[in-house]
């Protein structure tokens, strides 16, 4: 399971991929406030998480490239 570590990098992950995984334009993204860029990455990361290993697998890929820290608990 993906936690990510800190609240800047949460609002990375929302600017990085709302876009991608959700109904959402980049600039409806540019529009929310911190706190809802925050909300919307923690569930977007909840459905990350309900994801199967190798997609998972990717997604850990795709932070690491992104300089993203994050956590792996199992």
């Amino acid at each position: 399971m993906i936690k990510i570590n800190n609240q800047d990098d949460m609002i990375q992950v929302a600017e990085l991929y709302l876009h991608q995984h959700k109904n959402y334009s980049q600039n409806d993204i540019f529009d929310m406030d911190e706190f809802e860029k925050y909300y919307q990455a923690r569930e977007l990361i909840k459905t990350w998480n309900n994801q199967p290993k190798e997609i998972l697998n990717n997604i850990i890929l795709s932070l690491e490239i992104n300089d993203i820290n994050y956590s792996i608990i199992n």
